[in-house]
């Protein structure tokens, strides 16, 4: 079954004029999670029903990740033996999912609580933010968040969580559907239209 759950960090010190000392600039990609995880936490703390945290989530997302990147990662080279029509409709799928497992949540997400610790290793695609993540009753966890710059802007194009890298995780899930039906990209469409109709019946 398909799952869902889907990144640029660097540290930067300026002098300013004259004999003042040098002080640190804050991060961008540490600035850019640590706002967007705030805005993700009040949706899910705050009040609301759950078509309107939903509604919420997806503009979030839109705005934070790059959904459209990932979701080609994950297809890998199947992307290029779908037709246009399939293409949108599985970018479609996949933002609705994702959607859909973090609405799933909601309850068990509630008293979530998210700390930055600050940036750490860059590769020449994108940088990483480390992150500590509590939840009630359950043993902190570290979660790095991979971030590149697209179109100007900061996205979240990976994230790691217990050492494993979730759109490797995901493209091993999807490519796994795709194999087992010979490569026929309507195949995993239906898989995701049944794994978004089990979300929102549950």
């Amino acid at each position: 079954m398909i799952r869902r759950r889907l990144f640029l960090g660097s540290a930067s010190v300026s002098l300013l004029a004259g004999a003042l000392p040098a002080r640190a600039q804050p991060d961008p990609a540490v600035a850019f999670i640590e706002r967007r995880g705030q805005q993700l936490l009040a949706i899910i703390n705050g009040d609301g029903t759950t078509d309107q945290k939903q509604q919420k989530v997806a503009q979030l997302l839109s705005e934070t990740v790059d959904m459209n990147g990932v979701g080609r990662f994950v297809v890998g080279r199947y992307w290029r033996t779908a037709s246009a029509q399939e293409q949108s409709e599985f970018q479609k799928l996949f933002h609705q999912l994702l959607v859909e497992n973090i609405s799933a949540r909601f309850g068990e997400l509630r008293g979530l609580k998210f700390h930055v610790t600050g940036p750490t290793r860059s590769d020449d695609e994108s940088q990483g933010v480390a992150t500590v993540i509590e939840r009630p009753g359950q043993a902190p966890a570290t979660v790095e968040w991979r971030i590149a710059s697209q179109g100007g802007s900061l996205k979240v194009v990976d994230l790691i969580a217990e050492g494993a890298s979730m759109r490797l995780t995901q493209r091993g899930e999807y490519t796994s559907v795709l194999q087992r039906n010979n490569g026929r990209f309507d195949a995993l469409l239906v898989a995701m239209k049944r794994q978004l109709a089990q979300l929102q019946q549950s």
